[in-house]
């Protein structure tokens, strides 16, 4: 989901001034000239790419940038992506092209799912460059074929109606429908499976983008901001397989009430989604409409008891009865904020879907809450149960069976076995409309659909978030958290896997060069440290990357690794270490 806005930049991109912020509008404006320059410099080149993802999207839909993008994407051949590694080019000095494989231009810590970025330096904006490989791909294709007597072969008939008892001799009429499943193999183009696609709507393999090679060539000209680029022959299959059918219509709402020429430092982002979290919390419990704490919001409160530091929205569930109230209820909030509701007499609807009916928003920022309805379901499981019989568990069994088991008992036979008993399960479940706004979750068994029991949720228990407002919230069984990880992490979910810098005060930010100064020192200090009190280690991961491949810190790390045996760390936890700048 590309939701974010210009102020979380500064947690990803290297190359951006950190003293420095961008309104939209320059984000956009950065974004069009980066595509511009880079599709300007292949086409020179003779280097065949095509439009892809959001900004082939943007092409089909509106011959430009898609309102909220914050990057761009372009596709490349396997040929053509080893022709871009082999090819050296010249680019303004704004500009810094990162390419895994290649002799030529830095790896920038790129892998094979996404082995190539183009990016504008003064900001951290980038494109994501895409290799597709050829393969063999198979479709399971359905056919049925209607068949009688006169279409079967005669032994085939003699064999049906044998295992059916039917005396050959006899008159029958046979008719009916067979249902023929096959696989058909077709050339297909694909990069790597992996979490890039993790949005994709219409592919039957979760996070696997693949697509026949007739959909992609012959390449076709397409218009990006008045100038003339390439996009899949079939770009609207393209872009269903990604989509969905009605990927012409705009679902994603956006920021309409940003300022355009204005940005948020991530302090004054934190403050007002929390603003909004308490905010909401309270209308709602002022007029009775059960709610829920989700997704994120749920894991800052259970693990922290407020935000989790690298959030820019807030999430909250409702089922359909308390949605329907909350559609029917009129409210008075602060002029800084609207609410959205679909099917509501009362409030707009925002452009807001099934998937996503509600929001409510910060209007001098676009901040907002995602409203989730959650619709009651049956759900049947199908359970297996196996049980160990001996000659005193007849009385489980009814029918023929008991009766064979218990003659053979009154015999004086020994009864022993094994009963595997398998049936079917019925319960509620609650569950929100199958939407790429789950496509994160990291247990759902099927793609972009999150279902939950309804005994995860209710009955509702008290939290807290943000305690210094002295506000509850609803928040469902810490069960559901399960489901709700960390998209970086499968652990366990009380432990943060983002970079956040616990110890940064928020008005201070560091270069890129005061960072890797700051590593070299820690890797200094500390191996100087361990090696005075003869305590053995080894660079490990990114550090050990390093030294083998620079002798040093490598370009892109925010981190250091150190690995050490159990009796090491025993070792190390028993040897007082003491530093002015430091913390162990």
């Amino acid at each position: 989901m590309l939701r974010n806005l210009t102020y979380t930049f500064a947690e990803f991109c290297y190359y951006k001034e950190e003293n420095h912020c961008w309104s939209r509008s320059q984000v956009q404006k950065m974004i069009q000239d980066l595509v511009i320059i880079f599709a300007t410099s292949l086409e020179k080149n003779n280097i065949e790419y095509w439009l892809d993802s959001g900004t082939l999207l943007g092409s089909i839909r509106s011959q430009g940038l898609i309102p909220h993008d914050v990057d761009a994407d372009f596709g490349f051949t396997h040929e053509a992506m080893n022709k871009l590694r082999n090819t050296s080019m010249q680019f303004p000095k704004e500009y810094t092209l990162d390419l895994l494989y290649s002799p030529i231009y830095p790896d920038g810590g790129r892998d094979d799912a996404l082995p190539g970025r183009f990016i504008d330096t003064r900001s951290g904006i980038y494109i994501d460059l895409f290799e597709f490989h050829p393969k063999v791909a198979f479709e399971l294709v359905s056919t049925t074929l209607s068949i009688n007597e006169t279409s079967l072969i005669n032994g085939t008939q003699y064999a049906l109606f044998k295992d059916l008892n039917i005396s050959a001799g006899n008159p029958v009429i046979s008719n009916g429908v067979i249902e023929i499943k096959y696989n058909r193999a077709y050339d297909a183009l694909s990069p790597p499976q992996s979490s890039c696609w993790g949005g994709c709507v219409m592919c039957p393999i979760n996070q696997l983008f693949e697509v026949p090679v007739d959909w992609v060539y012959p390449l076709r000209r397409c218009i990006f901001e008045n100038i003339s680029m390439w996009c899949p022959a079939q770009s609207e299959k393209y872009l269903t397989m990604l989509y969905g059918p009605e990927y012409m219509t705009p679902h994603h709402v956006i920021n309409h009430y940003a300022k355009e020429n204005h940005c948020w430092s991530r302090k004054d982002v934190r403050l007002m989604v929390k603003e909004l979290v308490v905010t909401f919390a309270q209308l709602m419990e002022q007029h009775n409409i059960e709610y829920w704490l989700d997704s994120g919001t749920l894991l800052g409160a259970i693990r922290q008891k407020g935000l989790i530091p690298h959030d820019d929205d807030a999430d909250f569930g409702f089922t359909h009865a308390m949605f329907d109230v909350l559609r029917n209820t009129p409210m008075n909030f602060s002029s800084n904020y609207t609410l959205h509701v679909l099917y509501s007499p009362i409030y707009e609807d925002g452009g807001r879907d099934d998937a996503l009916p509600g929001r409510f928003v910060d209007i001098r920022s676009g901040l907002y809450i995602d409203l989730f309805e959650f619709h009651t379901q049956p759900f049947t499981e199908e359970i297996t149960v196996e049980i160990d019989i001996d000659s005193n568990t007849t009385e489980i069994m009814s029918g023929p069976l008991q009766l064979s088991l218990q003659a053979a008992k009154d015999a004086g036979v020994a009864i022993e076995g094994h009963l595997k008993l398998t049936y079917n399960s019925t319960s509620n479940i609650l569950a929100p409309p199958r939407s790429s706004c789950w496509s994160m979750c990291a247990e759902c068994k099927i793609p972009r659909t999150f279902q939950v029991p309804e005994e995860w949720i209710f009955p509702l228990q008290r939290c807290q978030f943000e305690g210094v407002h002295h506000v509850q919230c609803f928040t469902p069984s810490d069960t559901l958290l399960r489901s709700h990880e960390d998209k970086q992490s499968h652990c366990v979910h009380l432990h943060s896997h983002h970079l956040i810098m616990h110890f940064v005060n928020d008005s201070q930010c560091w270069n890129r060069t005061q960072i890797q100064t700051m590593l070299k020192d820690l890797v200094i200090t500390f191996a100087t440290t361990l090696e005075k009190h003869q305590i053995e280690y080894w660079l490990d991961s990114g550090t050990l990357l390093g030294a083998i491949r620079s002798q040093g810190v490598i370009p892109h790390d925010v981190d250091a690794d150190f690995g050490l045996t159990r009796d090491a760390m025993n070792k190390l936890r028993n040897t007082p270490l003491v530093h002015s700048n430091y913390i162990i």
